[in-house]
């Protein structure tokens, strides 16, 4: 599920961008529990794997590199951005803590937002949230740990945290 509208991958996918959502999935959480499962979202952020027609707007990622299916340019996230993502990252944590889900996970794989920022083919900055360079050993650098959007899991005292500390985040 996407917690920003502008990271919606395709058309009709669930969201937790807004809390007008948080009763349908509400609804959603209370089924599950009455048939004994546990239930929690995968929140995720498409990053350049999603289209215009998809969002409404121009993909956005680490750096203006086009998903080779997608063929958009994307706009490249300024530190306002990214510090605005992690904030929606938290916000839909803390809905799905409110529509009794039992735990979230940050889908980071798959070439999405989160892996963008740590792939040094997607993520060519040169600011605080670069990641390996280029020509490094591909593994994952210590500004390229950092500069990966991770709300509620970044630190239970952090500022993006919108979750209580009972609610497992991870």
């Amino acid at each position: 599920m996407y917690g920003r509208l502008d990271g919606r991958g395709f058309p009709g996918q669930l969201g937790l961008h807004h809390d007008g959502v948080i009763d349908g999935l509400r609804e959603l959480v209370d089924a599950a529990h009455a048939n004994g499962a546990l239930i929690g979202p995968q929140l995720y952020h498409a990053g350049r794997q999603t289209s215009s027609a998809s969002t409404g707007t121009t993909p956005v990622a680490p750096s203006p590199i086009p998903d080779p299916l997608m063929g958009e340019v994307p706009v490249e996230l300024t530190i306002d951005d990214i510090a605005d993502l992690v904030r929606c990252f938290g916000d839909a944590a803390r809905r799905s803590e409110a529509a009794g889900c039992d735990f979230v996970q940050i889908h980071g794989a798959h070439g999405y937002l989160v892996t963008q920022f740590l792939s040094p083919f997607t993520n060519r900055r040169t600011d605080e949230t670069e990641g390996t360079p280029p020509g490094g050993d591909g593994s994952c650098s210590r500004s390229s740990r950092r500069s990966a959007p991770r709300p509620a899991t970044a630190s239970r005292s952090s500022s993006a945290c919108r979750v209580t500390s009972s609610f497992p985040a991870g």
